[in-house]
C-alpha cells in the first residue's frame, strides 16, 4: 500500500500531494509521461491526478534511468505478420527465452521465458534455472492451461524462434497433442520475432534499474522483472490509448497495493 505521505507537497497548506520524482519510483522507472497519462486516464485505481505534483517534470532525468536503459541498438518495427492479428485476446502468443544470467548462485534462476498476448499485448515471466525441454515443455502446459481457466479461451498458437528449447522433439508433441499451431521464424531472422524481443529489451532495462536504484544484489534479479511486468501490464501502451491490462478484460492496478521496488 502506499505509504505515509511524509514525501509531498502543501498546496495552501489543505492538500498532500506527493512527488512525481516519487510517483515515478513507484511505478519501477518508467517513463514519466506514460505514467502521467495512465492515471490521467483513469488505469490507475486509488490516486488521481491532482494527488501529484507535476511540476517539473518535462526536464525531469533520473541518473539511474539512464544507466540502466541505455541501448546499442533498436529492434525492428512493423515486423508483425499481418494474419496474427486476426487472433482474439490470449489466443495467439509471442514467446521468447532470455539467455542465462551469469554469475548466479544455484538458489536464483538463470533464464525467464515470457509470453505476450498479440491482441491486448499483456505479458507473463516465469523464472527458469534450465531449458531442459521436459522443464519448458512444463512451464508451456501450465500457460495454456491457466488461460484456459482463467479466460475461458485456449491458446491456438505460440510465435517462438528456433532454439532448441522451442523445437525439441517434446514440446512439438505437446503441440500436436493440443492442436496448438507452432510458428517458428527463420534463422537468424529477428526481425520476424520483433514482439517479443522488443519486449525483452525494456522489461531488461528495467531490471537493471530497479537493481541500480534500489541497491539490491544482482541475484535478486528476477523480482525486478516481475515487478516490471507488473507496471508495464498496467500503464498505459502508447499505440493502442490503453492497457494491456484493460485490452486484456482486466481491472486497473489499485496504487494502494504497491510499494517502490526494494
Amino acid at each position: 500500500m502506499l505509504p505515509a505521505r511524509s514525501r509531498h507537497h502543501q498546496i495552501n497548506n489543505i492538500l498532500p500531494r506527493f512527488s512525481f520524482e516519487f510517483i515515478h519510483r513507484l511505478f519501477g522507472h518508467v517513463n514519466i509521461k506514460i505514467i502521467k497519462d495512465s492515471i490521467r486516464k483513469g488505469l490507475i485505481k486509488n490516486i488521481s491526478y491532482d494527488n501529484i505534483d507535476w511540476s517539473g517534470f518535462e526536464t525531469f532525468q533520473f541518473p539511474d534511468c539512464l544507466k540502466g536503459k541505455s541501448t546499442q541498438h533498436k529492434h525492428y518495427v512493423g515486423s508483425c505478420v499481418k494474419y496474427q492479428r486476426e487472433y482474439n485476446t490470449f489466443e495467439f502468443l509471442h514467446t521468447d527465452l532470455f539467455a542465462p544470467v551469469p554469475n548466479m548462485p544455484t538458489s536464483s534462476p538463470t533464464y525467464f521465458i515470457s509470453f505476450t498476448d498479440e491482441r491486448s499485448k499483456f505479458r507473463w515471466d516465469f523464472p527458469l534455472r534450465s531449458k531442459d525441454a521436459a522443464i519448458v515443455t512444463t512451464v508451456f502446459r501450465n500457460i495454456v492451461a491457466f488461460i484456459s481457466t482463467q479466460f475461458d479461451t485456449k491458446v491456438l498458437g505460440f510465435q517462438m524462434d528456433r532454439g532448441s528449447e522451442f523445437s525439441n522433439a517434446e514440446i512439438r508433441h505437446f503441440f500436436r497433442e493440443n492442436g496448438i499451431q507452432s510458428c517458428y521464424t527463420s534463422v537468424g531472422d529477428s526481425r520476424a520475432h520483433g514482439v517479443a524481443e522488443r519486449l525483452n529489451r525494456p522489461f531488461l532495462d528495467d531490471c537493471r534499474t530497479l537493481l541500480e536504484s534500489s541497491g539490491l544484489s544482482s541475484h535478486l534479479w528476477f523480482y525486478s522483472v516481475e515487478f516490471a511486468n507488473l507496471i508495464q501490464n498496467a500503464l498505459l501502451n502508447t499505440k493502442y490509448k490503453t492497457s494491456a491490462r484493460a485490452r486484456a478484460g482486466l481491472a486497473g492496478l489499485d496504487a494502494s497495493t504497491i510499494l517502490p521496488f526494494g
